[in-house]
């Protein structure tokens, strides 16, 4: 028998059926993105979920990526990153420190009013603001 008439059953690859498909394969990539799109994007009252005092544009919702849990948040304990971050937006300390346009970073006031070093560096007297609140 000759050889030109021997056939044999051709092998579909995948980047044949890719070339021959291109246009099916954009428009269905597209259709996938744009349904991903709206499927992550709630509205605002499923997130709030019917409560006005969580609501963003009032102030009175806070959204913090952590990045991962805190161990502690006791202050005395604390000594990771995540922790700190609770810490430093919960309560103010004494001062603070502040920079000014130059770069150079000063202590300021924060719940303390003003304060007083002893003449021998030993003590620190401290003034607070009247406006303190402190809870146990």
């Amino acid at each position: 028998m000759p050889k030109s008439l021997i056939t044999t059953p051709r092998k579909i690859f995948m980047w044949d059926w890719l070339s021959h498909n291109k246009p099916r394969i954009g428009l269905l990539t597209s259709v996938l993105a744009v349904a991903l799109f709206f499927a992550a994007c709630k509205p605002q009252q499923a997130l709030r979920q019917g409560s006005k005092s969580l609501d963003p544009a009032q102030g009175k919702l806070i959204t913090l990526n952590l990045g991962s849990e805190p161990p502690t948040i006791d202050p005395a304990h604390v000594t990771d990153l995540s922790g700190f971050n609770v810490l430093n937006n919960l309560m103010r300390g004494l001062v603070q420190l502040k920079t000014d346009s130059q770069g150079v970073m000063h202590v300021a006031p924060a719940v303390a009013r003003r304060w007083r070093v002893s003449p021998d560096g030993r003590t620190l007297n401290f003034e607070l603001s009247h406006s303190a609140r402190w809870s146990d």
